[in-house]
């Protein structure tokens, strides 16, 4: 299906890919991994012909015909200013299609989308998750023999990406149409007969899941019986980043951890490893584990993998007593109308000095609204927020010295280096002089962007973009730091030390506040509600969210049962 041969590629001077020899074949699905700045999304556009290789050659059987394959990017070519329908007919066209005749099937496209009930919306008005499935439907309307999507479900609600691969897969099953996909949601590859793993430009590995899965035999375990006390997660977590030798890799899923060992063990040699390390780091009531085998995913093998290229920062772990006091937001009976439309209904919560607190919901749920109103960018219909006692209606100024905010898209100068952004928002919060340097000086290195300080902000890879932001919200150490969807498109090892970052910083008093569409990342939050059609559905812990009669469930499954039930009512 797709040969690459030799095949290396520069942007100007710098090299991206080198010699790289692979071949795609009687494969019907195949995934396409790697870390931020792997060059996934130009492998991509090289097998679809939008770029030409520096040297080598890329055979694609039949690239031709004009309806044999169909490229989706990350960036949707979506026109605005056009509706969801228009939007369907004007590509159908540019495919060569009489939209008149083929109005059945794009209909149907539309339908298996839940977008029918929007032909006449803008697109330019349309949710995240809806954007992406309209993008998916332009690109299906010509009938492709191959699909080449880069990360279609990026930025996309667990129920969109549920309705955007059922679409994917009706087409796959209804066609003889192959697809070759990147992702950083390593549970979609699971999927897909063949994987592709690209680190540093550098082809890792191409094979089957089964055969990925087998280099961390023996190493996956889950740890539990962990104390019912506060914080409990948080603390295991950044302490077990200091025992590298007993533990790769950890993350929170289910009030338990999932653990990953640097080498085969038994459970009974982790069980006692872990039991000496936590009991003599956190107290002996963490002596008292329990440790249990099971069965690795590509997530763990990607973990590895990545693990062998990339420095992982090593952080320190807070004192362990931090207790959550004091009220840091409240919000009472907020709401934001626009027009007749109601984003946000009377929502009222708070959020303690020093916690970690999650908004999760579809796309379109009224979460950036809601953040926006809680960081003065958008005046509430009715209601009132308090920043730290502030009235941001009344003390709007003021509020927002209080504040450091992360916004889902790259929102820095691009033509300015990193060291000049770091430099002018330092000015625009008053720092200057010996403060001003030491406080950039510290922040390069701790998000790791001191070998990039003259690069501009536009040139940066997505990852080092991201932590550029955080950078820059962080240097007049704010009270209250909002991340809006800041994971979105990371992949995991990058995911994980982005939480460990966020795990120090309410380790020692910043109130974290977050939206994201990796479900399971709200097993970082002290607690997290779920929105949906701009109203809170529910509110509390990890643990009394997924609790499901005597067990506990993933954050995933609670939040679909949750909203499947609310559609299922209307």
């Amino acid at each position: 299906m797709l040969l690459f041969e030799n095949v290396s590629f520069a942007y100007g001077k710098k090299l991206l890919f080198s010699n790289l020899n692979f071949n795609i074949s009687d494969c019907r699905r195949c995934a396409l991994i790697g870390g931020d700045g792997s060059g996934k999304s130009t492998l991509l556009k090289l097998m679809a012909g939008l770029l030409w290789p520096t040297s080598g050659k890329v055979y694609l059987p039949g690239q031709k015909k004009d309806s044999f394959f169909a490229y989706m990017p990350q960036q949707l070519g979506l026109y605005n200013d056009l509706t969801v329908y228009e939007n369907l007919e004007l590509f159908a066209s540019l495919h060569g299609l009489n939209p008149d005749r083929e109005r059945a099937f794009l209909t149907n496209l539309l339908s298996k989308t839940r977008l029918l009930a929007f032909s006449n919306r803008l697109a330019g008005k349309l949710s995240g998750g809806m954007r992406q499935k309209l993008a998916l439907c332009t690109m299906l309307c010509s009938r492709p023999r191959l699909l080449i999507l880069d990360e279609p479900t990026v930025g996309v609600d667990p129920l969109s990406r549920k309705e955007l691969w059922q679409l994917i897969d009706d087409y796959l099953d209804s066609t003889d149409a192959s697809l070759i996909f990147s992702t950083a949601y390593l549970s979609e590859a699971e999927r897909c007969e063949q994987l592709l793993l690209l680190e540093n430009g550098k082809l890792v590995y191409q094979g089957a899941v089964h055969e990925l899965k087998k280099l961390v035999k023996g190493c996956t375990f889950c740890l539990g019986a962990l104390p019912d006390k506060p914080r409990v997660l948080q603390k295991v977590l950044l302490a077990l980043h200091g025992c590298s030798d007993l533990c790769a890799d950890a993350s929170p899923w289910q009030g338990e951890f999932r653990i990953q060992s640097p080498g085969p063990v038994t459970e009974v040699q982790l069980c006692s490893g872990l039991q000496h390390y936590l009991g003599s780091v956190l107290g002996g009531e963490y002596a008292k584990l329990s440790v249990r085998a099971r069965d690795p995913s590509v997530e763990d093998a990607y973990i590895k993998l990545a693990l062998q290229g990339r420095s992982v920062p090593k952080l320190k772990s807070e004192s362990p007593g931090f207790v959550l006091n004091d009220t840091a937001v409240e919000l009472l009976q907020v709401s934001k109308k626009f027009g007749s439309f109601t984003a946000v209904a009377n929502s009222s919560f708070s959020v303690k000095r020093g916690e970690i607190f999650g908004l999760l919901g579809p796309n379109g749920a009224g979460k950036t609204t809601t953040f926006r109103m809680m960081c003065s960018l958008l005046r509430p219909s009715s209601g009132e927020i308090e920043l730290n006692g502030l009235n941001v209606k009344k003390q709007k100024s003021t509020a927002r010295l209080q504040i450091g905010y992360v916004s889902q898209r790259f929102s820095l100068y691009k033509k300015l280096s990193v060291f000049q952004n770091l430099s002018y928002f330092a000015q625009s919060y008053s720092l200057s002089g010996k403060e001003k340097q030491e406080r950039i000086d510290k922040l390069l290195a701790e998000y790791d962007l001191g070998q990039s300080r003259d690069m501009p902000a536009g040139e940066l890879p997505f990852g080092l973009q991201r932590n550029l932001s955080i950078a820059c919200a962080l240097l007049a150490r704010p009270a209250i730091l909002f991340l809006d969807e800041a994971t979105s498109g990371a992949d995991p090892l990058t995911r994980r030390i982005f939480w460990q970052r966020i795990l120090g910083l309410a380790q020692a008093g910043t109130t974290v506040i977050v939206t994201t569409h990796f479900l399971e990342e709200a097993e970082y939050c002290d607690r997290f509600l779920i929105q949906d059609q701009g109203q809170i559905l529910i509110c509390g812990t990890p643990a009394e969210i997924c609790k499901k009669g005597a067990h506990r469930i993933s954050v995933e499954q609670s939040f679909m049962d949750l909203i499947s039930h609310r559609n299922l009512l209307e």
